[in-house]
């Protein structure tokens, strides 16, 4: 499933907008 890189790729975004 494409879920869990979904949200890894979204999990690593918001740490680099709250950084």
């Amino acid at each position: 499933m494409e879920s869990s890189v979904a949200i890894a790729v979204l999990s690593v975004g918001v740490s680099g907008i709250y950084k």
